[in-house]
């Protein structure tokens, strides 16, 4: 369980990676946004891997289930209740193999965030 103190330091970051589970696409712009929350959480790309894979993937993988899923951006208040609701259950095998359908997909969407975070270094 992560600590109050913690959740606050992901924050950001949570917030950032979920527009990669928008409903819609996302343009150029939207990469550098979220490579530049990337780069400035003092968190290593690796790590921000396993947030993105273990954390933010299992919480807001519905919305790209869903056939009319969020497609504005998500508020904050709405990502930490999505995230702290996520993170205090166990996943169930549902949760599982919504995992790992959906990641190649959102591996795609994280090299190029990452390449990006990596470039700007």
């Amino acid at each position: 369980m992560l600590t109050s103190d913690e959740i606050e330091r992901r924050m950001p970051v949570w917030t950032a990676l979920a527009d990669l589970f928008l409903d819609a696409e996302l343009d150029k712009a939207d990469y550098r946004r979220i490579a530049g929350s990337v780069r400035t959480s003092g968190y290593d790309l690796a790590v921000v891997e396993c947030i993105l894979r273990d954390e933010v993937l299992p919480a807001f993988a519905f919305n790209l289930l869903e056939i009319a899923g969020e497609w504005a951006g998500w508020h904050e208040d709405d990502v930490r209740t999505i995230m702290t609701g996520a993170i205090a259950r166990r996943p169930g095998i549902g949760t599982r193999i919504k995992k790992a359908l959906l990641w190649r997909d959102i591996e795609r969407k994280w090299r190029k965030i990452a390449d990006i975070a990596l470039s700007a270094e």
